[in-house]
């Protein structure tokens, strides 16, 4: 009797390790697309916030009187700040970014991350009876990757809202 294998036994092992591979792929492949997809999401959870960090505390310095904001929606304000009387000047711009002139002229969005729905960035609900603050409110939506390609995890989009209270 030979000692060996036989063809038989080369084709299933054969088999197996090919199913074995194919699925073992398969699992490497989908983790590379979620965490491409979650790396995106993260740059994007990171700017809003600190956006929204950044429109606060240019905001806080604001003379309630001097606010210049579409009551509707809108793609920017101003505001006459209480240091230094310097104007401010918020603005959106779609598909690229926020810019600030308290920031100097500089974006407030990294590249890599897009604005989207700047035609109602802000909108302002002015002083009232009973309630002496004016209201700013900032919806917006952010974006991250490659808005044309066709795979999911190449593009991401988020919409954030929130609200300030101008104090005097």
């Amino acid at each position: 009797m030979k000692k060996g294998f036989t063809i038989i036994e080369v084709l299933i092992v054969g088999a197996i390790s090919t199913i074995l591979f194919t699925v073992i792929a398969n699992i490497l492949f989908a983790s590379t697309k979620a965490a491409k997809k979650s790396n995106l999401n993260s740059l994007i959870y990171d700017q809003s916030n600190w956006l929204m960090i950044e429109l606060k505390r240019n905001l806080n310095f604001a003379k309630a009187d001097s606010i210049i904001c579409p009551v509707g929606v809108g793609r920017s304000m101003s505001f006459e700040s209480r240091r230094d009387g310097v104007v401010t000047i918020i603005n959106c711009i779609e598909g690229g970014s926020v810019a600030s002139e308290s920031a100097f002229g500089k974006d407030l969005v990294i590249s890599g991350v897009g604005m989207s729905g700047c035609s109602h960035f802000v909108g302002c609900s002015l002083p009232v009876d009973g309630y002496p603050l004016p209201v700013i409110n900032f919806d917006f939506s952010m974006v991250a990757g490659n808005s044309g390609s066709n795979k999911p995890e190449d593009y991401s989009k988020k919409d954030f809202k929130t609200s300030i209270v101008v104090r005097e």
